[in-house]
C-alpha cells in the first residue's frame, strides 16, 4: 500500500509514503545492527563503532542503554512508535 501511495500524482501523499518506507528500512536497520552488535559485544566485551549510515546518511548512535538509534539529526525521526521495538 505505501508502495503505491509512493507513486501518487499527490506531491504530499507521495513524500509522507516516501518517507514512511524509508523509517521502515530504518527499523529493520536498527534491529540488524543491534543484532551484530549484541554478538560482537558478547564475543569481544566491548561495543563496536558504528559508523553506518541510515538512509538520509545520517549514521545511527547508541543511546545509554548501547541500544543502535537514529541520529537525532536523522530526518526520519521521530520513528513510528508501533513499529519500534
Amino acid at each position: 500500500m505505501l508502495a503505491e501511495m509512493a507513486n501518487s500524482s499527490e506531491k504530499w501523499i507521495r513524500g509522507a509514503a516516501q518517507r514512511t518506507l524509508l523509517q521502515l528500512d530504518a527499523l529493520d536497520t536498527i534491529d540488524n545492527l543491534q543484532a551484530q552488535v549484541d554478538k560482537f559485544f558478547a564475543e569481544r566485551h566491548e561495543w563496536p563503532g558504528l559508523g553506518v549510515p541510515d538512509p538520509t546518511g545520517i549514521p545511527y548512535e547508541y543511546n545509554d542503554a548501547h541500544r543502535v538509534i537514529l541520529s537525532p539529526k536523522s530526518t526520519l525521526n521521530p520513528l513510528p512508535k508501533m513499529l519500534a521495538k
